[in-house]
C-alpha cells in the first residue's frame, strides 16, 4: 500500500497552514509601526511559559554556549547544567542560520505539527491498516489542545 497520497499530501499543508499561519494573521492585524513577535512575555500562561524557557536556551547556545547552565537565576548562570543539550543545540544552529529566534518559532510552527500528525498517522495506519481510522485518531491527537481551548471558550465559568 502506498503511504503517502495525494489527499495526505494535501493534509500536511493544510495543518501546516493552520498552525504556522496564525503568525500570518496575527502580524497583518498589528497596526502600523508595532513589531511583531511570536514569543509571548506578557500574559504568559501553560502553553507560553515552555516556549519563553526553551527561547533563552536556545538564545544562549545560538550566542556560542553549547552547554547552558540555569537561565533562571543569574547567580547559577555557571552552574553544571542539568537540562538535555542536544535540542538547544540543534536549534541554536538554526536560530544562526536564520538569523533570527522569532523565525525558529515561527518555521517550527508550520513544520512541527505537521510532522507530528505525519507521524502518528503513519504508527495507526501501521497497526490498522485503516486511512479512516489512522486520519482520525492522529487529527484527534495533534487538535488536543485546541479543542480543549474550544471547550474552555463555550464553557465559561462565570
Amino acid at each position: 500500500m502506498k503511504y503517502f497520497t495525494r489527499d495526505l499530501v494535501l493534509i500536511l499543508c493544510l495543518i501546516s497552514l493552520i498552525f504556522g499561519g496564525v503568525h500570518i494573521v496575527r502580524k497583518s492585524l498589528l497596526q502600523t509601526g508595532q513589531k511583531y513577535t511570536p514569543l509571548v512575555t506578557v500574559g504568559t500562561d501553560i502553553h507560553t511559559v515552555d516556549e519563553v524557557f526553551y527561547a533563552q536556551r536556545i538564545q544562549k547556545a545560538a550566542s556560542g554556549v553549547w552547554l547552558v547552565g540555569d537561565r533562571h537565576f543569574y547567580e547559577h548562570r555557571n552552574d553544571a547544567f542539568i537540562y538535555p543539550t542536544f535540542t538547544p543545540f540543534i536549534f541554536g544552529l538554526v536560530t544562526r542560520v536564520l538569523g533570527n529566534i522569532e523565525y525558529l518559532f515561527i518555521l517550527a510552527d508550520f513544520v512541527f505539527p505537521p510532522l507530528t500528525f505525519l507521524l502518528l498517522y503513519l504508527l495507526l495506519f501501521s497497526v490498522t491498516r485503516n486511512r479512516i481510522i489512522s486520519f482520525t485518531g492522529a487529527i484527534t491527537s495533534l487538535m488536543y489542545d485546541i479543542f480543549q481551548l474550544f471547550l474552555a471558550v463555550l464553557i465559561r465559568f462565570d
